[in-house]
């Protein structure tokens, strides 16, 4: 009988020795420890989903960071901390809080981000609201993104303040011990091979401010991409109207009659662009209002203001002033 055991036994062990290792679908935990996989560190690539949740061509870098946060209700409570990197230009925070319930970010709270990079140098960034997470406009998603893909450790200080009062309306700290890989995690995404400085052309440096005027008023797609948002009026690209060569101009466009004055009035526009410094150039447009009888009665109001800003050798749309 014994021997009769002893042999189901062995031939039991061969069958499961011989059954395929299923690899598990589930996410695993990040434990934050900074060990590299495959040169990505604690980074990895996931594809946003369709309305039929099926993944999409659209890739993002991320990664969860444990840390802690506290409000006037929690003190040091558990919070984890996932990063959205589609692009250098683009970075999002998410919080979830009270056992992975998610943070619905409140939209009254402006947010300053403190961040301790691995050379222990401190940067002051902002962020602001957008629906369940925080997001950087383009100019600040540059220098999160920037600070991560230094490496090392990494702190963070996040505090959201009211705007209609001074008071907290929460802190969330954590820290990244080792954000090497982020480089070569982006490289994977695009499948673009690393670029040094060195290996950026002139063009793509040093871009012209007409050529740049030229294309931003002719191509939408192309100028939502250049415009630093929230801007103004327009939070996001879906609120933005498309300012065309008939809206951005040089000189004065063509005169209209003044239906509501006196027959001998007409309207005009004067657009004219300012030279601040090789990274500052403004845009005004103005409203005249101009009579022939009395041509020292012009009535001049402002349209509207751009100010254009070269960030990393590309001009981006930063602020716009609108007329009462």
């Amino acid at each position: 009988m014994k021997k009769v055991y002893l042999i189901f036994v062995a031939a039991l062990m061969i069958i499961i020795g011989c059954m395929p290792v299923t690899k598990p679908t589930e996410k695993v935990e990040n434990n934050n420890s900074g060990i590299e996989e495959n040169n990505s560190g604690i980074w990895k690539i996931l594809y946003f989903v369709d309305e039929f949740q099926e993944p999409t061509e659209e890739g993002y870098i991320t990664t969860t960071i444990k840390g802690t946060f506290s409000n006037d209700f929690a003190q040091d409570y558990k919070l984890e901390v996932d990063f959205i990197i589609t692009s250098p230009e683009a970075v999002d925070i998410k919080f979830y809080e009270y056992d992975h319930v998610l943070k619905k970010i409140e939209s009254k709270v402006s947010y300053k981000v403190l961040v301790k990079d691995a050379k222990e140098e401190k940067h002051t960034l902002s962020a602001y609201h957008n629906y369940d997470r925080l997001s950087f406009n383009t100019s600040e998603s540059k220098k999160m993104y920037d600070i991560l893909a230094q490496g090392g450790t990494i702190k963070f200080n996040i505090t959201g303040s009211y705007s209609f009062s001074n008071s907290k309306s929460g802190e969330y700290i954590f820290t990244i011990n080792n954000a090497d890989g982020l480089e070569n995690t982006y490289n994977k995404l695009t499948g673009n091979p690393e670029k040094s400085e060195n290996d950026l052309s002139s063009s793509t440096k040093d871009e012209d401010f007409k050529t740049f005027i030229q294309k931003f008023t002719s191509d939408e797609e192309f100028q939502l991409s250049r415009i630093e948002f929230p801007l103004g009026y327009a939070d996001s690209k879906e609120e933005w109207e498309f300012l065309d060569a008939n809206d951005i101009f040089e000189g004065t466009s063509k005169k209209e009659p003044y239906t509501w004055g006196r027959s001998d009035e007409e309207i005009f526009f004067i657009g004219k662009f300012s030279k601040d410094s090789d990274n500052k150039y403004h845009y005004t447009r103005m409203f005249v209002l101009h009579s022939d009888s009395e041509p020292d009665d012009d009535f001049y109001e402002l349209g509207f203001g751009l100010s254009f800003t070269k960030i990393d050798g590309e001009w981006m749309l930063t602020e716009i002033i609108y007329g009462e």
